[in-house]
């Protein structure tokens, strides 16, 4: 058993939603542990987890992946299946898309088996391939069109090296085959160079046949269109909801039958809900049931948007305005005297937030000393 918490912990937390190292602690300390949920199905979306490397600031390392941990940090992304998070997470982290001219060279006959379909995938989207002379053959074998480039003794136009380092290549998927043969400790090979040179050059790098075949499986469905900011890309313990349009917590009206024509100027201006403070000349304010009542009925059937009325706070009415949180669900505070409904003191303010309830809307004119 690994006691250790890795960095993986916190993260399989987020995405499952489970505070996975509360439970850890309340164990060792003995307390009672809500056992971990049976969610009976799946979750709907998947959280992928990709390492950054640094080798770019390592001169003359080999960016071969082993098993030391070689990462200099983590990026994690959310999507609607594991190849949409993976390909957000490997954005996340700084890798560049394609976006034409890939290069292949896979050193075992097993891998390029493995590799096949995917380079066909590769081809079918329309990506220009080239490859090292042993990869292209084997490509070329089998029906799909390939460049070959050659590393030592190139023809003009078709090196390797200068295609690497005057960044005519989007990716460089380089699989090293793993033979033991001993060779001079001087000894340097050409996939050591073209792995270098891709590196200096800021050209993408895949040397994992397992990645390279989940980024090119990515590749092939990306599509812009559809790759916007969706629920599945955060996780938040707050409920977000999606609003037709704009909202007016505070549209003050001189009465209640000018709602026809201020709802019709609110949509122009993208707004569809309002909070309405109606403040007439004649003293006409929301401050009790009857007023309110008074303002639905001459508002009914004239508005063109959605709107809740607002009850006016005033010295007086407290408790009252508390009473009519259910019908007019915004309590409109009013330090302005022009208004004929205002508050004066600020213990009046202290009794109408004590009475009106928390999960009812609150919205003030108030500056300076007021606020």
């Amino acid at each position: 058993c690994n006691v250790r918490a890795a960095r993986s912990f916190p993260f399989v937390s987020k995405v499952t939603g489970v505070d996975l190292i509360e439970m850890a602690t309340k164990a060792m300390l003995g307390l009672p542990v809500t056992p971990y949920p049976n969610r009976g199905q799946r979750l709907g979306y998947v959280g992928v987890k990709v390492p950054q490397f640094s080798f770019s600031r390592l001169q003359g390392a080999d960016p071969i992946l082993g098993v030391e941990m070689a990462s200099t940090g983590e990026v994690a992304a959310f999507g609607r299946d594991k190849y949409d998070a993976y390909l957000k997470a490997m954005v996340a982290t700084g890798f560049q898309l394609p976006e034409k001219n890939i290069l292949l060279s896979i050193g075992s006959y097993k891998e390029k088996v493995e590799m096949l379909p995917s380079v066909q995938r590769l081809a079918d989207s329309g990506f220009k391939l080239f490859a090292t002379p042993g990869t292209a053959d084997f490509i070329q074998e089998h029906g799909i069109d390939v460049t070959a480039l050659e590393a030592d003794t190139a023809r003009e136009g078709y090196g390797l090296q200068e295609y690497l380092s005057n960044n005519k290549i989007d990716l460089y998927v380089n699989l090293p085959s793993k033979n033991k043969f001993r060779r001079p400790a001087t000894y340097v090979s050409n996939g050591y160079r073209s792995r270098r040179l891709a590196i200096d050059f800021s050209v993408p790098l895949i040397t994992n046949v397992k990645c390279a075949k989940m980024f090119i499986e990515a590749l092939a469905r990306f599509s812009v269109e559809k790759w916007d900011v969706e629920s599945v890309d955060y996780v938040t313990s707050h409920r977000t909801t999606v609003l037709p349009g704009l909202v007016d917590v505070a549209a003050l009206l001189p009465a209640a039958d000018s709602l026809a024509s201020a709802s019709r100027a609110a949509i122009c201006g993208g707004f569809t809900t309002l909070g309405v403070s109606v403040f007439g000349a004649d003293g006409t304010a929301a401050t009790d049931d009857r007023a309110v009542a008074a303002i639905k009925n001459a508002s009914r059937g004239r508005a063109l948007a959605d709107y809740v009325v607002a009850v006016a706070a005033t010295d007086a009415n407290p408790a009252a305005a508390a009473a009519l949180s259910a019908d007019a669900p915004i309590l409109f505070v009013s330090f302005d005297k022009r208004h004929p409904a205002h508050v004066d003191a600020y213990n009046t303010v202290s009794e109408h937030f004590k009475a009106w309830p928390p999960s009812a809307a609150v919205v003030t004119n108030a500056a300076g000393n007021d606020l």
